[in-house]
């Protein structure tokens, strides 16, 4: 693997308020087996520790989603698992609660550049360059996301998530610019690189979002409706760039 990268997924807090031991917490979570994982490693130690009960709400809660929860005064939950550019948009509009840090300890927390405000990085991930090795040589493989970009050197087609987060930095670093240089990003050099390659990319959009992630996988035969997988495929080559990374944060009432 070669040009590896992290994002954080992060939690946001939605009620003002204050959770009391004997007050139950309302979580939000997308699901799925990283779901899964949360309610095994986070929430049944969390709720044996503390004695204070968790309910998880599984399903899409996007941001759009619970803005209308605060703006309708109806709350459904009180912490949201969203990704990295959810939280910071939710921040930014003064949605989300001010972490308690007297009563919250994160002195020791692994990144603390993604400690904010109102939400912390709880759940990362990294990714890479991958390549045929039935097609390219093992003396002769793709070192750099340069070499992605390269069509002459490596030619066929690219796959890439529909994605920005990520997907803007491999283009910029492919374009010279250094990890270190990366930020603040400059999409529209980012755009210019993708541009240059954009015949040779197929948009890969991994699973559908939210509502089918729990749903076990089909039976072996079993095919996909012909029109929504029409639909799919128009929706991934229409979404010319992509998404963005996780966190955990709080709302506020209006």
């Amino acid at each position: 693997m070669a040009g590896a990268g992290v994002a954080a997924g992060l939690p946001l807090i939605l009620t003002p308020g204050k959770a009391k031991a004997s007050v139950v917490i309302r979580y939000a979570d997308d699901g799925g087996r990283t779901g899964q994982g949360r309610e095994r490693l986070y929430i049944k130690p969390f709720m044996e520790k503390t004695g204070i009960e968790v309910r998880t709400r599984t399903g899409d809660h996007k941001l759009a989603k619970l803005k209308a929860m605060i703006k309708t005064g109806n709350l459904e939950v009180d912490v949201s698992q969203l990704n990295a550019p959810q939280s910071i948009a939710g921040m930014k509009e003064g949605l989300s609660a001010e972490l308690d840090t007297s009563r919250l300890d994160l002195s020791n927390h692994a990144f603390p550049q993604w400690v904010w405000s109102a939400a912390v990085a709880w759940e990362y991930y990294s990714g890479g360059l991958g390549y045929n090795t039935e097609t390219i040589e093992e003396d002769g493989v793709p070192q750099s996301w340069a070499d992605f970009w390269d069509v002459e050197k490596f030619p066929g087609r690219r796959g890439i998530r529909p994605r920005p987060q990520e997907t803007l930095e491999k283009a910029l670093m492919a374009d010279g610019v250094t990890p270190k240089d990366l930020y603040p990003l400059d999409v529209d050099r980012a755009f210019e690189a993708m541009d240059r390659i954009k015949e040779h990319i197929d948009i890969r959009k991994l699973r559908p979002a939210g509502r089918h992630r729990d749903r076990p996988p089909r039976a072996p035969g079993a095919r996909t409706p012909d029109r929504r997988e029409r639909g799919t495929r128009r929706l991934a080559r229409r979404r010319h760039a992509p998404e963005p990374a996780t966190s955990d944060a709080r709302f506020r009432r209006p």
